[in-house]
């Protein structure tokens, strides 16, 4: 368990990030130096709500991303299938790790919401990127509650 916090205009922004102690490293193209997709092993990631700081953090990210709507509060407890596209899960607390994050979103013309997740705790920093823009309504939409 992860908790990345910041801080936005003296506002806290916060959210807990579980990873699956299970998860390894598939095998690397040797060509290509990226994983090959057959040999990934695949395990969970979940994005957690901490309170009013994880809601202003969704919020935030609604604002970034010009969303068409914002959402109330962030969901309580978000899964995704991840893929460790870089580094080694296993040395998560040594080395810095990126993920590749898929979430089901069945309201999107996609049905599936990419992001990456950047871990390097020796550097104490943690980075949730966007993959591509046209899944940017669709994060925020999985990310938070609008009712």
């Amino acid at each position: 368990m992860i908790t990345a916090a910041g801080k936005h205009k003296n506002a806290s922004l916060e959210l807990q990030i579980a990873i699956a102690p299970e998860m390894k490293r598939g095998e690397m193209n040797p060509m290509t130096e990226a994983p090959q997709t057959y040999s990934l092993r695949r395990g969970g990631v979940r994005f957690k709500r901490t309170g009013e700081a994880s809601d202003r953090l969704v919020a935030r990210i609604a604002e970034l991303y010009g969303a068409k709507v914002s959402p109330h509060a962030m969901d309580s407890d978000i899964h995704f299938t991840a893929y460790a596209f870089r580094g080694d899960p296993e040395k998560i607390a040594s080395h810095e790790v990126l993920f590749e994050l898929y979430h089901d979103d069945p309201a999107n013309q996609v049905p599936q919401c990419e992001l990456l997740l950047d871990v390097n705790l020796p550097a104490g920093e943690i980075r949730i990127r966007e993959k591509n823009q046209d899944f940017r309504q669709c994060v925020v939409r999985i990310l938070g509650r609008s009712e």
